[in-house]
Parts: C-alpha cells; sequence; structure tokens
C-alpha cells in the first residue's frame, strides 16, 4: 500500500514538471515581448500569479458546487 502511494506520488510529480516545463515553453516569447516592450520581471510575475490565482479560485468555485449539485442528487436517490 505504502509502495503505491510513493509511485503515484512520484508519477504526479512527473506529471506537474511536465506540464510547467510546456506551459513555460508556451509562454517564453510572450515574455520576452514583455520585457522588450519595458515591462519589469515583478510586473510579468504578478500578471502570471494572478491569472494563476483566479484560475485557481474558479475552478474550486466550480468544484464546489459541482460536488455540492452531486451530493443532492446522490442523497435524493
Amino acid at each position: 500500500m505504502r509502495l503505491t502511494a510513493l509511485a503515484s506520488l512520484c508519477l504526479a510529480g512527473i506529471a506537474i514538471v511536465m506540464a510547467a516545463r510546456r506551459f513555460a515553453t508556451r509562454h517564453l516569447d510572450h515574455c520576452a515581448i514583455l520585457r522588450s516592450l519595458g515591462a519589469t520581471q515583478g510586473f510579468i510575475l504578478r500578471v502570471y500569479t494572478l491569472r494563476f490565482l483566479w484560475l485557481g479560485l474558479l475552478t474550486s468555485a466550480l468544484g464546489c458546487v459541482l460536488g455540492a449539485g452531486a451530493q443532492f442528487v446522490l442523497a435524493r436517490l
């Protein structure tokens, strides 16, 4: 059981690294253009941090609504 949990943890870590690398590769040109137009590194960091924060809040709210709805439907059945 512990070995399975460790293996799934390693696979999840690898998936996160691969997704982060792909995201960075896709947005590298955009960051370079912003830097060439005069944006500071702090500004770019704030833009991406706010983007991830809003995305996280939106998906969390959606998950809560879907979970509450599913619980209500399953309780009725």
